[in-house]
């Protein structure tokens, strides 16, 4: 989807990544060590924070492109395609590219544009736009006007008079609020329509938001099911973070002479955009807590599936209205953080789980070379059996299950461990890469 291969670089949109922080020169996967965190700087994680180095410090900006110094280790698309985001272990900025702005469209051609010429040794294309200022006034006039809605009457028609590359977006930790103010809403609509418009605001659109983490990342990131700007994050403390962004922070207002009230509004809240986070997990692990490694949303965002550095497979299970609250600056303080049920595997610690799309199987790779496959339903079917039954841990901790897996996978020849697992579209196949 836009991306191209050129030397030892791969170009996408917003810059280039390096091979070589991703994988070795012979193809294997290169394996990052991330900083150890001593239980005191887990329990001090908000003041971690509010005093993180700078989003240009992540940057390497020499040779005329951006390079991510530390490269892409896990991206997400949104439902409908529009969102992607990525994000890199030990780095603590998650990026959520918005795939409708012009800019992407014609980075990404010139980018295979390039690559065709330099593999066939021809002249430079002349349709390529090698002059930023022509890209940009090309994804000017090629913006189609946005329209957002305020206190659900009055709608202004977003018109864009300039473009940018990335915004950076502090987050707001609303774990422990049960209530904060909350301001005046602005939801962004579909294009808009001429008829129903009541004012236009001149806005500068953006192609990628910038989320400051309280934590480097440590782990995968998903996005919701239905919600292209909210998901979760797994941290470097073992800890899972759900976040969201306000999609509307693509758009920043331009201030001009003669603005209406609500245009002033759109101004004064257009400044105070924040990302919205909260921890699903309690506590940390070396308070107790389970050190997770991966996680991802079952077939809706009411199930969270994760694997731990200690070898179980956990399901949280979440209240529906919880990122409705946190994209408001709320926090369910009625949903549980403890797993609802958790399953022992066999095979020391676990590292990657993905779940079927249809939400029928989980399957769970592992550090003894091993991919395993479990039934949801016969899982479900079990914690049944088990709450009938009375029968649960001494501390009242979560329910843990013995269920044996459907099908188990392994490299009988190399003995080698998988570097990465799916599902196939309709969840009838599994499919693995080694090194």
């Amino acid at each position: 989807a836009g991306i191209a291969s050129s030397g030892d670089v791969l170009e996408f949109a917003y810059g280039t990544i390096t091979k070589q922080d991703v994988k070795n020169k012979d193809g294997s996967i290169r394996k990052k060590r991330g900083p150890k965190f001593k239980s005191k700087e887990s329990e001090a994680r908000s003041e971690q924070g509010r005093a993180k180095e700078p989003v240009a410090k992540h940057l390497d900006e020499r040779g005329g492109g951006r390079r991510y110094i530390y490269g892409v280790s896990s991206v997400s698309w949104g439902h409908d395609s529009r969102t992607m985001a990525g994000g890199a272990v030990n780095d603590t900025v998650l990026r959520f590219v918005d795939n409708t702005h012009p800019l992407v469209e014609v980075d990404c051609t010139d980018a295979v544009k390039k690559a065709h010429v330099e593999t066939s040794a021809k002249d430079v294309d002349p349709s390529m736009m090698t002059d930023a200022k022509d890209k940009i006034d090309w994804a000017v006039s090629h913006s189609k006007r946005r329209a957002v809605t305020f206190r659900q009457g009055t709608r202004l028609a977003l018109v864009t008079k300039a473009v940018g590359r990335a915004r950076l977006l502090r987050c707001q930790d609303v774990s422990e609020a049960e209530s904060v103010a909350v301001p005046a809403s602005f939801e962004l609509e579909a294009d808009a329509t001429a008829e129903k418009i009541d004012d236009s605001i001149d806005v500068r659109r953006y192609g990628t938001l910038l989320l400051q983490l309280p934590l480097p990342l440590g782990g995968p990131i998903h996005l919701h099911p239905s919600q292209p700007y909210a998901g979760l994050a797994v941290l470097l403390d073992g800890t899972i973070l759900l976040f969201s962004v306000p999609a509307v922070a693509l758009y920043e207002g331009l201030p001009k002479d003669d603005m209406s009230d609500v245009e002033k509004k759109f101004v004064e809240h257009d400044e105070n955009h924040t990302g919205k986070v909260m921890y699903l997990t309690g506590s940390a692990p070396e308070d107790g807590g389970y050190h997770v490694t991966s996680a991802v949303f079952g077939k809706s965002a009411s199930t969270v599936w994760a694997v731990t550095k200690c070898g179980h497979l956990l399901r949280y299970s979440l209240d529906s209205s919880t990122f409705d609250m946190l994209q408001g600056g709320k926090a369910n303080v009625a949903q549980s953080t403890a797993p609802a049920l958790k399953v022992k595997v066999t095979g020391g610690s676990l590292w990657q789980v993905i779940v079927s799309r249809d939400g029928t199987k989980v399957l769970v790779n592992a550090s003894d070379c091993m991919l395993r496959l479990y039934s949801v339903e016969e899982i479900e079917g079990e914690l049944k059996d088990a709450v009938m039954s009375g029968k649960a841990e001494n501390d009242g901790g979560p329910l843990l299950l013995e269920v044996d897996a459907l099908q188990s996978f392994q490299d009988k020849m190399a003995k080698a461990p998988w570097a990465s697992c799916d599902f196939s579209g309709d969840g009838e196949m599994v499919i693995g890469g080694g090194e």
